[in-house]
This record gives structure tokens, sequence and C-alpha cells, in this order.
């Protein structure tokens, strides 16, 4: 599985789809946006707004694994709108981004955990692990969720898609976690549900992939030697590598 000299300092985690179920969470907002932007800012046919959708990776009100709006940040959203309308990106990123921290609060029963993440935090914690999250979702939406699920606390270091940092799979956000906690990446592990997740944890001690996304077990393997069904699972997991 993983052969290293070195141990564990940190955990970084992605956010949806690994904190997170994600389908249960952002199908419904984005198509709701898409829907109600779609119509008042630009002039798609009923089959332009199907390849739109394909575009993005939304089909048959499903998200498609490892696509735009499954792996992807907000502002790719924005840019694929920009494209068939004539307002700035920038603009449209700010009312996508508002928008969703929006649905957070007025349905935070969408937030809908993997396992009880408290427990998991604070055993991961007790057992002396600096832990981090790393997400293609936007800082307001993400702190907003981090909150709403009382786990804010438990994590020293989370870096958004919008924040000074290159994108997953770019290293610069682990190295950064690193740095803050004093190790080496190679003592940082990452836990994630899509292809680049597997890929960003390449840079550090690895990548542990979840099968609570919609990434398929088969393709995590072809990325990381480790694959688990949740989040669930990675205390005892974590006992058998050390």
């Amino acid at each position: 599985m993983f052969k290293h000299s070195v141990g564990i300092k940190g955990i970084l985690f992605d956010k949806d789809g690994t904190l997170i179920y994600l389908d249960d969470l952002w199908v419904e907002p984005t198509i709701q946006f898409m829907e109600n932007f779609i119509s008042q800012h630009t002039t798609m046919t009923e089959e332009k707004k199907a390849a739109f959708y394909v575009e993005i990776g939304i089909e048959n009100h499903r998200l498609v694994a490892n696509g735009i709006v499954a792996a992807g940040t907000i502002r790719e959203q924005a840019e694929a709108l920009a494209k068939h309308c004539h307002l700035p990106i920038n603009q449209i990123e700010t009312e996508m981004t508002q928008y969703f921290t929006d649905y957070l609060s007025h349905y935070p029963e969408k937030l809908i955990p993997v396992t009880d993440l408290v427990a998991l935090l604070s055993n991961l914690k007790e057992q002396g692990y600096e832990l981090g999250v790393v997400t293609a979702d936007s800082r307001q939406p993400t702190i907003m969720a981090l909150e709403l699920l009382g786990i804010a606390n438990y994590f020293s270091f989370v870096v958004a898609a919008d924040d000074d940092y290159a994108l997953k799979p770019n290293p610069e956000a682990l190295h950064a976690f690193a740095q803050l906690i004093q190790a080496e990446p190679e003592e940082i592990l990452y836990i994630g549900d899509s292809i680049k997740d597997m890929q960003f944890g390449k840079h550090g001690y690895g990548a542990i992939g979840v099968l609570t996304g919609n990434t398929s077990k088969e393709t995590l393997l072809a990325h990381t030697d480790c694959v688990i069904e949740s989040i669930e699972y990675l205390p005892s997991l974590l006992k058998s590598i050390k």
C-alpha cells in the first residue's frame, strides 16, 4: 500500500464527496441557478442547454464523476456560462457563490455528513494528527458548511478554490500546510474522492480514495493503491499503516 520511512503528521481532506455526500447537496441548487441564469441572460435553445449541462457534468439530474460541477470550481462553471452571455466571469462567479451560500443557510439539512464527523475528527486529533481541508469549492460556502456541520474548529488549515493557492492537483496548498505544521510534504496524507484528489495526494505521503463521492472504485484504483468505503474507516486504516 504505502511504502514510507516517515510517518504521517498531517491529514488533509477534500470536502464534497469526502466529508459530505456530493449529489445530495449540489445537484438541486446548481440546476436551479443555471435554469434561472440561462433564461435571464442567454438565448440558449433547449438543444444548446442540454449540451451545456453535459459540458459542466450534469446528466439526468446526476453529477458526472470528475466533471466540472463534481470536481471543478465555481469559477469553471462561471467560465462555461460566460461563453453564452455578455456578463463578465467575475460577476457570474460572485453571483453563483452567493447563491450557493444562501442555499446552504436556508437548507442546512442538505449537508449530509458521511459519518459522525465530530467523533471521527476528535479521534484523529486525540491521536496527534493536524487536520486541514483543501477543496475545489469557494471559501464562503466552504466555511459556512464546516460551521453548520460543527467541525470548523478541528481544522487548522482550510484552502478553497478562490484563495491565493494554485488549484489541485498542484501541490502548493499541500506544501503550505506542511510548512504550517512544521512537517515535510511526505508526512501529509490526503483523502478525497476524485482523480484530481488522488493526483494531489501523490505530492505528499499519498492519497486515500473514498467511495462517498461519485467516482468508481476502479477509477480511483487507477490513481492510488488505497480506496476505502468512507472516512469512517480511516482510523483503523491509519493504525495498520503506522
